[in-house]
């Protein structure tokens, strides 16, 4: 069996320490999903998502911890509960004007219509000319239910006018 954890991490940005942080994930067997990262005066925070072996959990465990007396410091780790192969996958892109609360809007209608968010990007594009401010997310999820596109996008487009879609959905097999 494996185990998935989900770190949030701050600390000086230290390329030599993230290399150990990263060699310990490699030595323990284990993967590094994902990560998002920020780096700002000198500093660094971030997410990492990583699944490794259970016989070796304790081990990566232990070693990961031992980094906080070099300043890098883990802030969370939080299991998650792995997931089966098999399924239906959607991805989602959305582009519109920013307004105070859209993304948090976004997932709870993603979230009512079944799916289950892996990844959430987001950005921000100014357009100062026009006084506003562009959003843009890419999101990938996995469906825990059928989904009704048709519905999604209804939910998706009464939240502000104008706002881009762009819907796909793939069946992924059991391995």
């Amino acid at each position: 069996m494996n185990t998935t954890w989900l770190i949030t991490l701050a600390g000086p940005d230290c390329p030599d320490l993230l290399q150990q942080f990263s060699e310990t994930i490699a030595l323990s067997e284990g993967l590094l999903l994902d990560r998002q990262l920020a780096v700002m005066d000198g500093r660094i925070s971030g997410l990492m998502k990583m699944q490794l072996p259970d016989t070796h959990a304790d081990w990566a465990w232990k070693r990961l911890e031992s980094f906080s007396a070099q300043g890098l410091h883990i802030v969370t780790r939080q299991t998650l509960e792995t997931l089966s192969p098999g399924g239906q996958q959607l991805s989602l892109a959305v582009r519109g004007n920013f307004r105070l609360g859209l993304d948090h809007e976004i997932r709870q209608i993603l979230e009512s219509h079944g799916a289950r968010i892996e990844q959430y990007n987001q950005h921000f594009v100014a357009a100062p000319l026009l006084g506003e401010q562009g959003f843009h997310a890419r999101i990938h999820a996995r469906l825990t239910r059928k989904l009704s596109p048709l519905r999604l996008t209804s939910a998706l487009h009464r939240l502000a006018r104008g706002l881009e879609l762009d819907l796909n959905t793939e069946d992924l097999q059991q391995a």
